[in-house]
């Protein structure tokens, strides 16, 4: 089932005070149905960073902490979201001027 419950409106006012997750990556929406994924699965975090950090401006690049440590600390778990010793390494490298949301519901196979 896909369900659009917000509109980019409604996306642009609230993304300064929430934190940013992929239910697509741990939820039942993210599994392959019929050999068809959802395309969040591929570009929910770039998607963040090219069209509300670069393109309109809603959000700054404190994005990352609201897609990192932020998430991590509300659901418990401290050794993961920031770069420190004795903790996780999950570490992604991305070229901000070159990052790009790929991926379609049609076509959602695309990396950013």
């Amino acid at each position: 089932m896909m369900r659009f419950a917000m509109n980019e409106k409604d996306v642009k006012k609230i993304s300064p005070f929430s934190m940013i997750g992929s239910g697509g990556s741990v939820l039942p929406d993210g599994i392959l149905s019929h050999g068809h994924s959802y395309s969040r699965n591929f570009c929910t975090f770039s998607r963040v960073i090219a069209r509300y950090v670069k393109e309109l401006k809603a959000i700054t690049l404190e994005a990352v902490y609201k897609m990192t440590s932020f998430p991590a600390r509300r659901i418990g778990l401290f050794d993961r979201g920031i770069i420190r010793p004795k903790m996780a390494a999950d570490i992604v490298i991305f070229d901000f001027d070159k990052i790009q949301d790929l991926a379609s519901y049609e076509n959602p196979k695309h990396y950013p």
